[in-house]
This record gives structure tokens, sequence and C-alpha cells, in this order.
């Protein structure tokens, strides 16, 4: 006879966690990022250590790393600096990065919320060519700006079969100086 086959119990999903909170806030102009922490109201400069990079900022509070991450894009360390804003429980630490390139919208803080914010539709009738970086000086993103400039290829085609070469947004895809 037959051994009865064991039933298999389905693992009940487990419920996800939540994702945590971040411990700051961002916020950008065209030419600075702004990323504030939030802190107590007996934190002094003593307790800081603020490490910024060209495309990494470090920031530790009371012994504790509450930011290590590559930045979505370059800063111009020298004119990047920190000051404390607020009092009480609403006192907060701000860290002023200002952008290499100006008028260059992040998508995101970190490079890695850069990644994966969806990108932007080269194709689409409001896209800012100017948005495209471009950076000779960045090896590392030869790739990257190959890509921007197949992208632009292909918009100015399009555009130069819909509208013709004397339309603007034709001529501005064309003759874009790519950041």
């Amino acid at each position: 006879s037959l051994a009865p086959v064991p039933r298999v119990r389905r693992a009940e999903k487990q419920p996800q966690p939540p994702a945590m909170a971040k411990p700051y806030e961002w916020s950008q102009t065209d030419a600075e990022v702004a990323v504030r922490f939030t802190v107590g109201a007996s934190v002094g400069k003593e307790k800081l250590k603020v490490k910024t990079e060209s495309s990494h900022l470090t920031v530790t509070v009371e012994g504790n790393v509450v930011f290590n991450n590559d930045l979505a894009g370059k800063v111009d360390v020298d004119e990047s600096y920190w000051s404390f804003d607020g009092s009480g429980d609403s006192r907060a630490l701000v860290v002023t990065l200002y952008k290499k390139k100006a008028k260059v919208e992040w998508r995101g803080l970190t490079k890695e919320e850069e990644e994966d914010a969806p990108a932007p539709d080269v194709m689409a009738p409001d896209f800012d060519v100017m948005a495209l970086e471009h950076d000779d000086d960045d090896p590392e993103r030869v790739e990257e700006q190959e890509q921007n400039e197949i992208k632009l290829e292909a918009r100015y085609k399009k555009l130069l079969e819909e509208k013709g070469l004397q339309d603007e947004s034709t001529l501005q895809t064309f003759f874009c100086p790519i950041r």
C-alpha cells in the first residue's frame, strides 16, 4: 500500500515591516540642495561631524552616522556649509550643498534615489534638453553621456520630421550645449 503524502503547509505571508522614515528632509533650488536633519536641543557643533565630498556626504550626530551616501549630483565642496536652524524640539542641522551644475534638477538626493527615479521621456514635448547632464571631467559617466547623445539625436530626428528645421524645439535640441 502507498504511504500517505504529507501535506505541505503554506507559509503564511508575513507582514512587511513599514519602511523606515528617512532621518532627513531635502529640497533644492537651481543652485543648491538643502538637507535638514532634526537634532536635539543639546546637540552642539562638538557632537557633529559633517564631511562633504564632491559626490558624497557623511553626517554623524552624537557618534551615530545618520547619513552616509553618494549624492545624485556633484557639489562644490568649498561653497557648501552647514548651520543650525530653529530651537528646542524643532532644532535642525541644515547642510547646504552648492551644485556643481546649477539649474540641473536632481531627481533624488542620493545616487540610489536618482537611479530609482523614472527617467524623463526625451520625446515628450515638455522635455527640457538642458536637463541632460554632460561632464567631460568624469570618465566614469562616459556611457551615460553617450546614451544622452543617442537620446538627443533621436529627439532631433523626430522633431525634424514632425516640425521641420526652422522650429524652435528642433533647433534647441540640435544646438543643445550638453552640460
